[in-house]
């Protein structure tokens, strides 16, 4: 190594400072000169990149803010808004999405829930939004969905209070798993209702349930009640429309790996099945069923355990478009789609 080259490695280095000062005063080569020209172009093109990356988080801070504004004012306001449940398949972080449509799908930002979900819920009842979820691990924590499901509650759609567990052990005796739980709200008396799945052996034998608050969306609890589907001993992911005065449950069975739908006068059933096997045509291992009406059609939303989709029924549910998949600005799971 030369001199000149063992010079410009020491100014790289630490040294005393009358060591730098005489270094300094030396006088430079043409490689020392190429480096100094080297380090004040990146210096001043970091600079430059930190105030265009401050000026452009500014701008896309403030159009969030202004989204987030006019987003929860629509849906407060009672405007033609859906909101989209979900959450994301990786990191199992709450997702929240709306639409003027319920095709077209925007991220609401500004989202505090910093707590793991899987397959949430979300719905308006007497001034608040309330969410209720599975259990999952993520964001550096656990919520164990072995024993009940998790419920909480938001003023703005954006601050979540903590979660507190609705545990199911005492009255399903040897519970190991549940799942799924969706808001209900009947449209006969205004009573609200959670369905849920839960089972005894494992990951399977799974039952629908039913339990609702006595006092108050989140108060004490009933006693969780069967729903029994007649002929059916393995089924999941639970919702219910009533139309016409009929109860329908759409819920995903286990046995067959479709999505079905049985009926009942009342809700508490028992159901009996109107739709089995691939009879809408959406194939096998599909799950999570949710069901809209829209101003000129019915629409169904599920899961094929990687992405949501969407089929529209124009014949009061006789037959259904092929499934389209939704189109969402980042990753969504099991959701659960409602109109404010």
């Amino acid at each position: 190594m030369s001199n000149s080259s063992q010079l410009g490695v020491l100014r790289l280095g630490s040294a005393s400072p009358g060591r730098v000062a005489a270094w300094e005063s030396a006088p430079m080569t043409d490689l020392e000169l190429l480096r100094a020209e080297l380090l004040n172009a990146i210096a001043q093109t970091a600079a430059q990149l930190r105030t265009e990356f401050a000026q452009a988080d500014a701008v896309v801070e403030a159009q969030a803010n202004a989204y987030t504004d006019a987003a929860v004012a629509s849906l407060e306001a009672g405007g033609p808004s859906w909101i989209l449940s979900s959450f994301d398949g990786s990191s199992s972080g709450l997702r929240i999405f709306v639409s003027p449509d319920a095709s077209n799908w925007e991220l609401l930002p500004d989202l505090r829930y910093p707590w793991p979900v899987r397959d949430p819920s979300i719905i308006r009842y007497q001034g608040k939004w309330l969410l209720a979820h599975t259990g999952a691990t993520g964001l550096g924590k656990v919520l164990d969905s072995y024993r009940g499901f998790w419920v909480t509650s938001s003023h703005d759609l954006a601050s979540w209070a903590m979660p507190h567990t609705i545990d199911l052990k005492p009255q399903i005796q040897g519970v190991t798993q549940v799942w799924a739980p969706e808001w209900f709200v009947d449209p006969l008396d205004d009573s609200l209702h959670l369905l849920f799945s839960a089972t005894t052996q494992g990951t399977t034998g799974f039952k629908l349930y039913e339990k609702h608050p006595t006092d108050g969306p989140l108060s004490p609890w009933s006693e969780a009640r069967e729903l029994v589907i007649t002929g059916e001993i393995n089924s999941i992911d639970p919702f219910v429309v009533c139309k016409d005065g009929i109860y329908y449950l759409w819920y995903k069975s286990q046995s067959t790996m479709f999505i079905q739908v049985a009926s009942s006068p009342t809700l508490y059933g028992p159901y009996t099945n109107v739709r089995v096997g691939d009879w809408a045509g959406w194939g096998v291992h599909q799950e999570a069923p949710c069901v809209v009406k829209l101003l000129d059609r019915w629409r169904v939303f599920g899961d094929n355990y990687t992405q949501l989709w969407y089929s529209d029924s124009f014949d009061d549910w006789a037959t259904w478009t092929p499934k389209q998949p939704i189109a969402t600005p980042s990753s969504a799971r099991h959701g659960t789609v409602i109109r404010s």
